[in-house]
């Protein structure tokens, strides 16, 4: 018999944050982080299977309550502020495999801290990213700085530009059109290549364009009451 492959949705949601306490479980108009995020992951006909990797019972129950099967915990070693988030997909992928045997052939990282991120940008982002051959398709926003003008704090109190030889120096934030940063609400790549990269940027890379205000990521309890105060509106 042979084997099934499959594209899943990757949710990875530890119990542990130093920037917000219980972060994923906290909540915008009556829904947590995680249930947001579980929410988006439900394409259909391009997402067969939504994977929660956790190691908070109090999440598990939370992603079951949404119907998922959070069959064990995230090991110990990959629920630390040092682990990787490439190790926990790994991981995540391997014992998906193995438990249940398919073969996943390409998958698609949602972290609960995109709480704009909805079911429709998922939903472009596979289309796009089946149709292009891409290695691997991220979300983007506009860059709203001059890359520039980013520094690095240096002993004596100093700064040094952090890009040292800029090719370009813009003038207007017209001039920065093309420019854009990955907003890490949406990531999805080939497994495969994936495996043997252990990188989520796999060229050739394609993109989803989304707003800045859709890109707010909640890494503080001052970007969780902007978001807040954002959906009211």
């Amino acid at each position: 018999m042979s084997r099934q492959f499959k594209t899943i949705a990757i949710i990875p949601a530890r119990g542990g944050s130093k920037g917000v306490v219980g972060k994923n479980l906290r909540e915008i108009e009556g829904r947590s982080l995680i249930e947001r995020a579980i929410a988006s992951a439900s394409v259909k006909g391009y997402i067969d299977d939504i994977v929660v990797s956790t190691d908070s019972p109090e999440i598990q129950k939370t992603a079951q309550r949404c119907g998922l099967s959070v069959q064990q915990l995230r090991p110990a070693s990959l629920a630390t502020d040092s682990a990787s988030v490439i190790d926990v997909l790994l991981h995540c992928i391997k014992e998906y495999e193995e438990r249940n045997g398919s073969v996943i052939k390409s998958a698609v990282l949602l972290e609960p801290t995109s709480p704009f991120r909805n079911r429709s940008h998922v939903l472009k982002a596979m289309r796009k990213f089946e149709e292009g051959n891409f290695g691997s398709l991220v979300s983007v926003c506009p860059q709203v700085r001059k890359p520039e003008n980013i520094q690095l704090k240096i002993d004596g109190g100093c700064l040094e530009p952090y890009i040292k030889k800029p090719s370009n120096l813009h003038i207007c934030r017209q001039e920065m059109s093309n420019i854009c940063r990955i907003n890490s609400a949406i990531y999805v790549f080939n497994v495969e290549r994936f495996r043997f990269s252990k990188k989520l940027l796999i060229p050739k890379v394609g993109y989803l364009e989304m707003t800045e205000i859709e890109s707010v990521n909640i890494d503080s309890e001052n970007d969780l009451q902007y978001a807040r105060i954002i959906n009211k509106k």
